[in-house]
């Protein structure tokens, strides 16, 4: 088998908590192979398209933390030789991948010339990847899995943002309610796994939360009429971090630079000058908190992969 390259990545269309549950995989497996993983921001849906421009504002680093095996500095990326980046859509890596899950030689089963498509290439990585988070992450409760160990490669680096709510949040009930606000209407082209995700009743999310007593809830969630519709049951029982509230049915704001969204959105969204790097950072405190609460009640989504793995969870579908 070749030499493996100095980096490995793994570009994709995805929310914040897909983006990072790749990235957990590539530092875990660039450490296991002194490498490192790749975090390129510009694919993330805050920076996407007309948004670029705020990547070159600021530093990174002045506020989020980011894991040592990282690489995130955009002019470091560009400069890298594609030679020395092992890349999820290539070939070679299918390979290696299959022989770092399995512990088996990945070229008894895998031909060195063995070519893919683009399109069946990106199928057969992505299914690979959903087989090697199982194996690595079933296989272990949480004390030992090592994927909740690396937990989040990125976080907020201002850790008295976390640290004000973190002794609140361990006490209370987290309910992550990712409800689109009007996403399914906004965009043009939704995609239909992500609107049965939201596509819930939210009563149900009301009648779980009833079962927990007199338990206090931490509510994260893209839409404000549901956190209103919780303090109208549960009083100030009720809460949630300071964040910025999108507009009912503009979305949950992360994905605003999207090309699917209308113009008229978008020219809404920059007139208001809504900075997509306040957006990361609150929603990095709230799915950080979201692992500290003693139970979770969410609907399926990424953004609350880490929280499931972390305490015991009631999943609303």
């Amino acid at each position: 088998m070749k030499t493996l390259p100095k980096y490995t990545t793994l570009k994709r269309r995805d929310g914040l908590g897909g983006q990072l549950r790749t990235l957990s995989i590539l530092v875990d497996f660039a450490e296991q192979h002194g490498m490192n993983a790749i975090c390129d921001l510009r694919q993330f849906s805050y920076f996407r398209k007309d948004n670029k421009s705020f990547l070159r504002d600021r530093n990174p680093a002045d506020l989020i933390e980011f894991h040592p095996s990282l690489i995130y500095g955009l002019d470091q990326i560009d400069s890298i030789p594609s030679e020395e980046i092992l890349d999820w859509r290539n070939g070679g890596f299918l390979h290696i991948l299959i022989e770092w899950a399995t512990g088996d030689s990945a070229l008894k089963k895998y031909p060195e010339d063995f070519e893919f498509g683009e399109y069946p290439l990106y199928e057969s990585a992505r299914n690979l990847m959903s087989e090697t988070w199982r194996s690595v992450v079933d296989s272990r409760d949480a004390s030992s899995n090592k994927l909740v160990k690396v937990k989040m490669p990125i976080r907020i680096k201002d850790r008295s943002l976390i640290e004000g709510y973190k002794i609140k949040v361990r006490n209370s009930v987290t309910v992550h309610a990712r409800l689109g606000n009007g996403e399914q209407e906004t965009m043009k082209r939704a995609p239909k796994r992500a609107l049965k995700r939201m596509a819930v009743d939210r009563g149900k999310f009301i009648t779980e939360m009833k079962k927990h007593g007199d338990s206090q809830f931490f509510i994260c969630t893209d839409t404000l009429s549901f956190l209103n519709e919780c303090k109208d049951v549960f009083g100030d029982r009720v809460f949630s971090i300071d964040r910025d509230w999108p507009p009912a049915g503009w979305g949950p704001l992360h994905n605003i630079s999207d090309q699917d969204y209308p113009e008229d959105i978008k020219r809404q969204w920059r007139s208001a000058r809504i900075d997509p790097w306040k957006l990361l950072c609150t929603d990095l405190i709230d799915m950080e908190l979201m692992c500290e609460s003693k139970h979770i009640i969410c609907n399926e989504s990424q953004f609350n992969y880490f929280a499931r793995f972390t305490q015991k969870c009631t999943i609303i579908k």
